[in-house]
């Protein structure tokens, strides 16, 4: 799941239609978020604390969001399908063994966790 943090955007739940984002809605894995030109919306993942910006003029889905606790730490997989626009991650909380991932149509760049080389 991810939280909405920020105003302007609007998301598509999986079967669903387009609707306005609200600060602290919860978006389930498959939805869809734009931005237009004027905004961008700040999306927090999980519990674990990883942040995504959505930059103006942007699309992403959600395509996995998945995650376990493992000897108190927890292990994320995520995967971000990018057809346009930007967005800016912040891996601080990216813990070992977690994966992230963005497909865009130039290609596909995983992020590691920081301090991983």
């Amino acid at each position: 799941m991810a939280e909405v943090r920020g105003f302007g955007g609007r998301a598509k739940l999986p079967g669903g239609s387009w609707h306005k984002l609200l600060l602290g809605d919860w978006l389930p894995m498959g939805s869809s978020v734009q931005t237009s030109s004027e905004s961008s919306v700040t999306l927090s993942l999980y519990e674990a604390g990883i942040v995504v910006h959505v930059k103006p003029a942007s699309e992403v889905r959600l395509e996995k969001l998945a995650y376990r606790k493992d000897a108190g730490a927890v292990i994320t997989a995520t995967r971000l399908n990018l057809p346009k626009g930007e967005v800016g991650v912040d891996n601080a909380n990216l813990t070992p063994g977690s994966e992230f991932e963005i497909r865009t149509p130039q290609g596909v760049t995983q992020i590691p966790p920081r301090g991983r080389n």
